[in-house]
């Protein structure tokens, strides 16, 4: 890490940015896993950021890669966010996605949705079209239909330094 310190994570985090995202995936080379900027298919600004992968099982984008983010966002009540999917694979699988909110000791916040006890792959959802969610931050580690949030440590909202979709 280092650079820029980010005390306040920009409303949109997809604004022709791709350079301050990471991309890795299990299984596959540097070559064949990145994030670009694209400018044909977004829902509002002027582009999205598209991640490409040959990796099949975890993959990730992680935001920030660029700078230093310090975000306090015990303030905040939601995620908003929208996914367009292309998988040659024909389905996603593990509960696709599931995002964490990770502190500056590496702790996290993980949601997942979930429908009658189960994960659901919502990626399979937003095939070859736009689906867009808010994920409650404070999502019951119970939940049965709908975002639940799993604790990994002891995470703090006050002291988050990444975003990561898997």
């Amino acid at each position: 890490l280092g650079g820029q310190r980010q005390d306040v994570p920009p409303a949109d985090m997809a604004e022709l940015n791709a350079g301050d995202w990471s991309a890795w995936a299990q299984g596959s080379s540097t070559q064949n896993t990145y994030v670009e900027d694209d400018t044909n298919n977004m829902i509002v600004g002027s582009g999205s950021v598209k991640f490409v992968t040959d990796g099949g099982f975890d993959t990730y984008v992680r935001y920030p890669r660029t700078f230093t983010a310090l975000w306090d966002l015990s303030c905040a009540r939601v995620l908003r966010i929208s996914f367009y999917a292309e998988n040659p694979n024909f389905s996603f699988q593990g509960g696709s996605p599931w995002i964490r909110l990770k502190d500056v000791d590496n702790n996290y916040f993980e949601y997942q949705y979930y429908q009658n006890g189960n994960p659901v792959d919502l990626l399979n959802e937003a095939y070859w079209t736009w689906r867009s969610y808010e994920i409650p931050l404070d999502a019951a580690p119970d939940e049965q239909n709908g975002w639940r949030r799993t604790t990994v440590n002891t995470p703090a909202l006050s002291r988050i330094q990444f975003l990561e979709i898997h």
